[in-house]
This record gives C-alpha cells, sequence and structure tokens, in this order.
C-alpha cells in the first residue's frame, strides 16, 4: 500500500494545469452557485458545451472580483503530444478506491473508468485553494448522464467545504418558500415535481439541490436537469419533443427544465416542508404528520446514496437540520390533481404561519 502527502498530489496537478493552460485556448464562464461566484476554466468548447446545460441557468455576468471557487475543465484528447499525459503521481491509491475516491489532507481525488464508452474522468477539489480539476480523457465519449449532474462529486466537495450540503430531493415552491419531496429512485418525485409545475409551482431541483443549516434554512437550485422515462411521456406527451438523448431499452431520457419552462426555474427559495413520498397507486392521496427521525432517515439514506462519500459531518448535518423543518408523508396514487392540491395547500398554510 503506498501512502502519499498533499504535496504528492497537488505540486504534480499544479504543474500540469499550468502546462496546459499555456498551450490551450481559454474558455471561461462564470455562475454563481449557492451566493458563491465560481469560475469554469476550460482548455476545451467541446468540454464545456457537454457540461454546461445542466448549470446553465446559474450563469452570471463576469466580475471584477475574483471568484470564490475555480474549476478547471480539460479534454485530454484536444490536447497536443507530450501535453496530454496525465499528472505523475502516485496513482496506487486511486485505482483502488474508485468510485470512493481518495482524501489526502484536504485534497479530494476520485478516478473512475466508464468501460461502456471507455472514457476516463480524474476529480479532484483543494480545500485549501479553493480550486478543483475535471479532467477527461474524452469529452465526445462522455456518456449522457453525466451532461444530466455534471462534476457532482467535485461540487459534493466543495459544497462541505463551505458549510453546506447538497440534498437528493426535489424542491419546489412559489417564488418565496419550497418544499422538498424525499424519496428513493421510483418513489415518484419526477411525476410530482412535473404534475405541479404544470400547475403553478416554481421549481429548483429535482434530483439534487444545496441546501444551508441556517435557522431558516435555503435551497439552492444547482442542477435543472431531469431524467425521464417512457411512462414520463406517456403522462407528459407535450414533453416528448425536449429530450437530449435517444434512449434504449431500459435506459433513461435527458431533459433541461431550463428548457421547458424556463420561468418557473428559480434561484433559491426557503425550506419550509419536507415531503416523504409513498408511492400507493391504490389508495387515495393524503397527507399526514410525519415523525422527525423518519424524515431524518429519509434525506440520509438517500442522499448518501447518491453522493460519492459519507461522512459522519453528513449525520450531524441533517440532524440538525430535521429539527428546523416540519417533515410530513404524503400517500398518493394516480389522483396526480389531488397531490398537487394537497401540496399546495400545505405551501399556503406554511407561508400564512410565516407571515
Amino acid at each position: 500500500m503506498i501512502y502519499a502527502s498533499y504535496k504528492d498530489y497537488h505540486e504534480p496537478l499544479d504543474a500540469f494545469v499550468s502546462v496546459v493552460f499555456d498551450k490551450s485556448k481559454t474558455y471561461y464562464h462564470s455562475l454563481n452557485i449557492a451566493d458563491q461566484r465560481v469560475q469554469l476554466v476550460s482548455s476545451s468548447k467541446l468540454l464545456l458545451d457537454v457540461l454546461l446545460p445542466a448549470i446553465a441557468h446559474l450563469s452570471c455576468d463576469e466580475a471584477a472580483a475574483d471568484p470564490e471557487f475555480t474549476l478547471y475543465l480539460i479534454d485530454l484528447s484536444q490536447l497536443p503530444g507530450n501535453a496530454a499525459q496525465l499528472p505523475a503521481f502516485p496513482w496506487e491509491p486511486l485505482l483502488r478506491r474508485g468510485h470512493r475516491g481518495i482524501l489526502v489532507d484536504g485534497l479530494y481525488m476520485q478516478f473512475v473508468h466508464i468501460e461502456s464508452t471507455g472514457v476516463r474522468i480524474l476529480s479532484a477539489f483543494d480545500e485549501h485553494t479553493k480550486e478543483a480539476y475535471y479532467i477527461v480523457s474524452d469529452a465526445e465519449k462522455l456518456p449522457w448522464y453525466i451532461s444530466g449532474a455534471p462534476m457532482h462529486e467535485i461540487l459534493y466537495w466543495w459544497v462541505r467545504s463551505i458549510g453546506m450540503h447538497i440534498l437528493h430531493g426535489g424542491v419546489i415552491g412559489d417564488k418565496r418558500n419550497g418544499i422538498a419531496l424525499l424519496g428513493a429512485k421510483g418513489a415518484g418525485k419526477s411525476t410530482t415535481v412535473l404534475t405541479c409545475l404544470e400547475n403553478g409551482f416554481h421549481y429548483i431541483s429535482e434530483d439534487y439541490c444545496i441546501v444551508t443549516n441556517d435557522d431558516q434554512p435555503i435551497a439552492y437550485s444547482l442542477y435543472n436537469s431531469a431524467k425521464f422515462t417512457d411512462y414520463t411521456f406517456e403522462r407528459f406527451p407535450h414533453l416528448a419533443s425536449y429530450k437530449k438523448n435517444n434512449g434504449a431499452v431500459g435506459e433513461k431520457y435527458l431533459v433541461y427544465y431550463n428548457d421547458i419552462y424556463p420561468d418557473k426555474v428559480l434561484y433559491k427559495l426557503s425550506l419550509v416542508a419536507f415531503i416523504s413520498l409513498n408511492l400507493q397507486k391504490e389508495l387515495p392521496s393524503s397527507l399526514s404528520h410525519l415523525d422527525v427521525n423518519r424524515s431524518f432517515l429519509d434525506m440520509i439514506a438517500s442522499t448518501t446514496l447518491q453522493n460519492p462519500t459519507f461522512e459522519l459531518t453528513s449525520t450531524d448535518f441533517f440532524q440538525c437540520l430535521k429539527s428546523k423543518i416540519p417533515a410530513y408523508e404524503l400517500t398518493f396514487g394516480s389522483d396526480q390533481r389531488k397531490t398537487q392540491t394537497l401540496l399546495s395547500d400545505l405551501l399556503k398554510e406554511k407561508v400564512a404561519n410565516l407571515a
């Protein structure tokens, strides 16, 4: 087993990035994520174009002030000669841990090989410098689902470093306050979010958002993307033209809410309720109070499965968060209009209580 220090990784990475951007044309794009200015610096326009649509709704004007976070994007296939070689640092720990990644003195790293396309991805985030590197072997070979939640591991590590957390859940609401929809894969988040958007609600997230642990917690939008199934398009056939990939048997379809509902995609909302989804097609839709410990389990179980690492600090974060927001269980079946009405009435009640 090889043990390596921060210096063993940071110095080769820094030198590698310097060489790449000395020899490449540079493309810039600024984002406002969770009230932090983030700058994307790419050696490849193609790579930037592949990754940007899911986060394009967070774009902002270039500002004179330095960014709080800088993310370097590199496509090795577009680099000349020797510049296309990955940095020479201790690879054994990265190869051994794969998707779980490693942490070395504040430097988070992950290396994955997606066998279906042959593409390789190195993700690294340095919490000391608030810089990150997203290096791919060939942007043209990135599978479609990467475009739906680009740089998820890096953004997770960065968000944790500034005291926030990525939550796996849908968030919808009016223009000021929102409710979070919790549930594992297949719980009905996509259908519920869509039904609500079609009936006057606004959007923060379908799968992932950023949440704070303030006295009044905030949900920030992260991605405007969604993965729909054939069943989704059977219920909402007018959305079929928004598919971004051709799909296959058992595969999902990538869409962007910023294309479908540009006026309903919001930047942030105050969270006023957690809703655990309970899909029961044979039962009428109903809403009931839920024990906060059950709400906590729904938050932590789904979220930790979706994020790259599990930390005890995540448990502490959500243990604290659960005490600040009331929890409910939504049992629902095929009557989506009743579901939407229940959520709308709950939101109005919570907003009235805040007034």
